[in-house]
């Protein structure tokens, strides 16, 4: 891949639409280097907003997917299996892109910002399973422990629960990485 990203880079565009990609050009040209060399802050805020999209809504999205998972791991919590099938459905059925374009466009107005390429990938159906799994994990004397101690559902989280899942933090993470620096359609789509 990166040998035809080099090729693609030294081929001219007229070429790559007429005979489409080619592992070696048929023309070379440096047009493309010309053109970063001569505008290299289009390069550098490209970068810089990828950057700030990807550490943003990677911390968002770990957050609240701790979050959704915690009380979904914990039998206590009387709501966790209508909770667990409404993630399930929408991880299985989709409204489509039509819905999704007219429900970001028209009702929550945020196309031509940052954040659309945040916001609508904040929680993950998949991740939050994986997470609670993680979270299930955990002995249940550690949180009796807690409760006998005084500590909060929120201090046992983030003092106990959170520094226990930092494996199933780190591959969250790494998805969520991945998830919103490869993502394109959004940014075509809406700004």
């Amino acid at each position: 891949p990166f040998i035809m990203v080099i090729s693609e880079s030294l081929t001219p565009q007229s070429v790559i639409d007429e005979m489409g990609y080619q592992f070696i050009p048929q023309q070379f040209s440096l047009d493309a280097y010309r053109y970063l060399f001569r505008f290299p802050e289009m390069l550098i805020k490209a970068y810089g907003v990828s950057i700030f999209i990807t550490v943003v809504g990677t911390l968002l999205n770990l957050l609240l997917t701790a979050l959704l998972a915690y009380p979904l791991s914990r039998m206590e919590f009387r709501h966790r299996g209508k909770v667990a099938v409404f993630l399930f459905f929408t991880m299985i059925f989709s409204g489509g892109m039509v819905p999704y374009y007219i429900l970001v466009r028209q009702y929550l107005h945020m196309q031509d910002t940052l954040w659309v390429l945040i916001i609508p990938q904040l929680v993950v159906p998949g991740n939050v399973f994986l997470l609670r799994v993680f979270m299930q994990d955990i002995p249940g004397d550690i949180y009796e422990s807690a409760w006998l101690d005084g500590a909060s559902e929120y201090r046992t989280f983030f003092s106990i629960v959170l520094p226990l899942m930092k494996p199933g933090l780190a591959t969250v993470g790494l998805f969520s990485v991945l998830m919103y620096w490869n993502e394109v359609i959004t940014g075509k789509l809406f700004i």
